[in-house]
């Protein structure tokens, strides 16, 4: 079997490791405060059944992936009221004028664009679609960015755009947040698309391992195994950047990045 140097595996199972475990960890947000209040729980949401569609996935650091928070994901804050909708776009005829969603993405993503996909034939209103952050130990709530909509010729259908460049952290929580302010068919919303690329950490700013110094080609990659357990390097501190890999250790590579576990004698 042929042997690569481990510097080359580093990058190997680094693409192993987002291709095979794209680890979602879900930012759970129970309530939707305004910049600057204070955090509190909320009752439990409305629970609608959203549109089905297709689900996609792609891998790797250079290809975007876009995911969906349908209208149907979205629960109106404060009073509740009817929800109806025509062809998936969504409209209230009562209750409170803000609905909520958490974003739920892989911890690390770059958010680089948010699309609200409505309907406007309203000639004095308009919807807004905005993103919070809340900071998970001051509850600190930080509007990341917004959209409008605005009245679009028939048939009324528009998107609106914004760029958050937000590196995703679920350490801290996310949501969505749509106004509409009438009670009626003539503003309506389908929902958020989001899109988002998988990243690599930055390396630390001084070197793990001796022989992997600040400015090393594969550091950044090295360091983020290392980061994560999955590799540990030798015992008098050396990575081995220049040694061969054996097929023991691409398997401990391999079941640390996967979290591999076996139940003996499981039964269904």
């Amino acid at each position: 079997m042929k042997r690569v140097f481990k510097g080359l595996s580093a990058v190997c199972v680094m693409f192993l490791i987002i291709s095979l475990f794209a680890v979602s960890a879900f930012a759970q947000v129970e309530d939707y405060p305004e910049a600057g209040e204070e955090y509190d729980p909320e009752a439990d949401a409305v629970i609608r059944t959203p549109e089905p569609r297709a689900v996609t996935e792609e891998y790797g650091t250079s290809s975007f992936v876009h995911t969906w928070v349908h209208a149907s994901e979205f629960r109106q804050h404060g009073v509740q009221g009817p929800y109806q909708q025509i062809h998936y776009y969504w409209f209230k005829t009562g209750g409170d004028n803000f609905f909520y969603a958490p974003l739920k993405l892989p911890s690390g993503v770059d958010v680089n664009l948010i699309e609200f996909w409505y309907y406007d034939n309203n000639p004095t209103n308009n919807m807004s679609c905005r993103l919070y952050e809340v900071d998970s130990s001051t509850r600190a709530v930080t509007e990341i960015g917004s959209v409008l909509s605005s009245q679009k010729t028939d048939p009324h259908y528009g998107t609106g755009l914004f760029f958050p460049n937000l590196i995703f952290d679920n350490w801290n929580q996310y949501y969505l947040r749509v106004w509409i302010p009438v009670d009626d068919s003539t503003l309506r919303f389908k929902g958020v698309r989001i899109r988002y690329r998988r990243t690599i950490s930055p390396p630390p700013s001084s070197a793990t391992f001796s022989d992997v110094p600040v400015g090393a080609t594969f550091r950044r990659e090295i360091e983020a195994l290392a980061a994560a357990g999955i590799t540990t390097g030798y015992p008098d501190g050396r990575y081995g950047i220049n040694d061969f890999i054996t097929r023991g250790q691409m398997a401990a590579f391999l079941a640390r990045a996967l979290g591999l576990h076996h139940i003996d004698d499981f039964q269904w």
